[in-house]
């Protein structure tokens, strides 16, 4: 996961924007939470029932 590229795309998609300084404040598994979040809004949807059906209940 390419923190940077988390860092430069949340105040692009956040709502309030979050300012650079909020998001390098952020704890590190805050970070990793929101970008597991968005890697899984970019999968497609013909993808995304395959996963759901993989994860572990």
């Amino acid at each position: 996961m390419d923190a940077d590229a988390i860092m430069t795309l949340l105040p692009r998609i956040s709502e309030p924007p979050l300012i650079a300084a909020e998001v390098l404040r952020m704890d590190p598994a805050d970070l990793v939470q929101v970008g597991v979040f968005i890697a899984e809004q970019l999968v497609p949807k013909s993808l995304q029932a395959g996963y759901q059906e993989q994860q572990p209940d």
